[in-house]
């Protein structure tokens, strides 16, 4: 017998929810119900797709290919009701998506507060992290992502980003502005991890960093904390240059510099709410000086 549709969409919130009894909560139903339908579907299906235990549950090889397999039918299936009966209204709904958090401040709200003034019926659920979230795993419904996009995505290109050598000018008060990164001395540094390789063009250097932080707004805070020398996205310290509060070294020579795209997952029918927020982002990225052309 094959399994339905309301089965497969049962099963794909059980792995979002993380659990039977989450599941259940979200459904409205009985954590039994919710577990003997699970049960029954791996009968169906000959194969068992959740490895339980007392503490957790996993999905097995072939749970993970089934679990791809429900989110992308019931997402399309759930986009073509909603776009027979919504062709004509007000776009709605919620659209899920994630961002690093420097280009979620700057770059995705602002797009989020345009597109909810013309359209109040859309709604957003916002996860801002530099940690990259799979797209399609998550359930989003768009990532903002640097570099080139994943495989097995859309894509849009939003600009070019770029990471810049930043530092407190009051720390430079007592000498010129470094040329290369030995010129740094003995300036103390901010990073990610105990020993980083910095780079300027071909030259590379070794850096032991005196303080380090996991995030794009934890290496601008500690910049402008006056702890050293950060190497970070252009974006996320743009208004600290203008207001004077971080000075760029090298004379802006970008470390590092690549695209950056918006990306969904592929799929038939492109929800109405989803295209009209990706042309607002999109006018929104043009018009923003930290993303390059």
């Amino acid at each position: 017998m094959t399994a339905r549709l309301d089965d497969m969409a049962l099963f794909a919130t059980v792995v979002r929810e993380g659990s039977f009894t989450a599941a259940a909560r979200a459904l409205g139903v009985t954590k039994q119900s919710v577990s003997e339908r699970v049960a029954k579907l791996e009968r169906e299906l000959g194969v068992g797709l959740l490895a339980r235990s007392t503490r957790r549950m996993r999905l097995t090889d072939p749970g993970e290919r089934y679990h791809r397999a429900c989110v992308s039918v019931v997402s399309l299936a759930e986009e073509a009701a909603q776009d027979v009966r919504r062709a004509h209204s007000e776009p709605s709904g919620l659209l899920r998506v994630t961002a690093p958090d420097f280009l979620g401040h700057e770059l995705l709200l602002p797009a989020v507060a345009e597109l909810r003034e013309r359209h109040p019926g859309v709604r957003f659920e916002l996860v801002l992290s530099d940690k990259r979230i799979d797209v399609i795993e998550g359930g989003f419904d768009l990532a903002i992502r640097l570099g080139e996009p994943p495989k097995g995505l859309d894509a849009r290109k939003l600009g070019i980003g770029k990471q810049l050598y930043v530092v407190r000018p009051d720390l430079l008060a007592a000498r010129a502005q470094p040329r290369s990164l030995a010129g740094l001395g003995d300036l103390p540094c901010i990073g990610r991890s105990p020993v980083e390789r910095w780079s300027l063009g071909r030259r590379t250097r070794r850096i032991e960093p005196a303080v380090l932080v996991n995030t794009h707004e934890g290496l601008r805070r500690a910049a402008c904390l006056g702890l050293g020398v950060a190497r970070v996205a252009h974006a996320s310290v743009a208004e600290d240059v203008r207001g004077g509060r971080l000075e760029v070294l090298f004379g802006g020579r970008p470390a590092l510099q690549g695209p950056v795209h918006a990306v969904w997952r592929t799929r038939a029918l492109v929800p109405r709410r989803l295209e009209l927020f990706l042309e607002v982002l999109e006018a929104r990225a043009r018009e923003w000086a930290p993303l390059g052309r």
